[in-house]
């Protein structure tokens, strides 16, 4: 997923160690970096882990629509308050400078600190990877905080943009 992602963005395959590199960037902080691994190994207690715990099984559905709950439902498809307006953000900033914004997949998210932006010459741009791996991170990140606000934090509030 995370390989195909970044080849479908700029034409970069990965191999599987870089990928599994790259959640220890230097540009992430810690918390990003954490939250980096666990995703990608699934560590997170949301979605299928619920299914199996007597009396919990709903949990493991999206308490705004219903859906089976992954990571990739709430970083790029739940329709609760605060997704769809970070990414909007994300695409607005970035959208000063350049103008190519794709609304990144989950494959993406984890794989932003391997996208390699070009000039038309070929000519590599490390200061736009970087904002690039910065803003994708920190918007993703941005977005689970806000979900496990409403989840865990204020479950019982009616949340809006």
């Amino acid at each position: 997923m995370t390989r195909h992602a970044v080849s479908d963005y700029c034409d970069f395959m990965p191999t599987d160690s870089r990928i599994w590199r790259s959640i220890w960037h230097r540009d992430f902080p810690r918390k990003i970096r954490d939250f980096r691994y666990k995703t990608m190994h699934d560590a997170y207690k949301i979605g299928h882990y619920w299914e199996k715990i007597t009396n919990h099984e709903h949990r493991s559905l999206c308490q705004r629509c219903g859906a089976p709950e992954s990571m990739e439902h709430i970083l790029t498809e739940c329709s609760s308050p605060g997704q769809n307006e970070v990414w909007n953000a994300a695409e607005s900033f970035w959208r000063q400078k350049y103008n190519h914004w794709t609304r990144p997949s989950l494959g993406l998210i984890l794989g932003c600190a391997l996208v390699q932006h070009k000039t038309q010459s070929g000519r590599s741009l490390p200061g736009v990877d970087r904002l690039f791996r910065i803003l994708i991170s920190q918007s993703a990140f941005l977005i689970w905080k806000l979900r496990c606000e409403r989840v865990i934090t204020h479950p019982d509030e009616e949340h809006s943009a």
